[in-house]
């Protein structure tokens, strides 16, 4: 269940990383502004869970990936307060 999973999840992310590209510094359904380096990130990201995904690798390759991605992109969700104003 784990590979059809990254397969999804590594095309949505790196569709997202294109239409930033394409959209280029405005925004993106009027919801998040993209610029340049959170493309690459999305494309870079979506490219690895979309290859392990799909490559004959054993499962305990494709879960480190997917955490390891999972845990990137919620530590850089999360908010860091007492930070400017």
């Amino acid at each position: 269940m784990l590979r059809p999973d990254a397969r999804f999840m590594g095309i949505a992310i790196a569709l997202i990383g294109v239409l930033g590209l394409i959209l280029g510094e405005r925004s993106l359904f009027g919801l998040v502004n993209m610029d340049l380096v959170e493309d690459m990130v999305h494309l870079v990201t979506g490219d690895l869970m979309a290859y392990i995904g799909y490559a004959n690798r054993d499962l305990a390759s494709v879960r480190a990936v997917v955490g390891g991605v999972s845990v990137a992109y919620l530590l850089v969700g999360v908010p860091v307060t007492g930070q400017g104003s």
